[in-house]
Formats: C-alpha cells, structure tokens, sequence
C-alpha cells in the first residue's frame, strides 16, 4: 500500500487526480470497486508489462541499442500513451493539460515501479489509488 502513497500526494498537489470524483454515487460503490480494480491490472499489464516489455525486446534485443536508452524512451512512450488512453472522446478545445500531465507522471512513477519493484507492486500501487479516487 505504502507504493501508493506518491500517487495520493501528486494528486492532492496538482488536485488533477480525482476525475471519477461523485460518479460512483450514481452507479453503486461495488460496481465502481470492481472498476478501480480492474482498470489497475488491465493497465498495468497493458501499458508497464506489454509495452514497456515489447519496446525493450525490439529495440534492445532485435536491434541492439542502448538498453538504458531504450529503457528510457519505452517508460516515456508508455507513461504518455496511457495519458493518452484516458481521455477518449476529448477533443483540443479545452483539453484537459493538467490532468493529462497529471497522469503521464503518474505513469512514469507506475513505470519506475514496475521496472524496480515488479509487476505485482505496479498492479498494486495502480489499483490502490485508484480506489482511492473512487472512495
């Protein structure tokens, strides 16, 4: 739980993490629990797991270069795709930059985490604060 704990405080900082903020009033919170639970493991394995993974076997196991480099731009290029992945349906006008900043950091954090800590612990920071934000 403590891995969480980032996420909280970035988004207290910019206030840009509470989205969801009042929707599971409507719906019911079990249903919204079980979102929260499962987007953090769907994302976590789609966007840390398999783009992180398939960037590095690519660039660094067929083509040979640099593995930090590489490390590097695949953790950049997954944190803004996810970003990105959250604000289906949104157009320029009145793009919402700081939430969309908000959650590229969040997916740079996520990504450090799971490159030193592991699948689980990514998994388990994502879906804690995500429950968090629907809490």
């Amino acid at each position: 739980g403590v891995w969480m704990l980032p996420l909280m405080a970035l988004s207290l900082l910019t206030g840009a993490g509470h989205p969801a903020e009042g929707a599971h009033r409507q719906d019911g919170l079990v249903r919204w629990l079980l979102i929260a639970v499962g987007a953090g493991i769907y994302e976590e394995f789609l966007f840390r797991l398999m783009m992180i993974s398939l960037v590095m076997m690519i660039f660094v196991d067929v083509f040979e270069l640099n593995r930090d480099l590489v490390a590097m731009a695949a953790v950049l290029l997954s944190s803004v795709v996810f970003s990105a992945y959250h604000l289906t349906g949104q157009t320029f006008e009145g793009f919402p930059w700081g939430l969309f900043v908000f959650r590229a950091v969040a997916g740079v954090y996520l990504s450090g985490v799971y490159i030193f800590r592991g699948f689980a612990i990514a998994v388990g920071a994502h879906t804690l604060y995500n429950v968090y934000v629907f809490l």
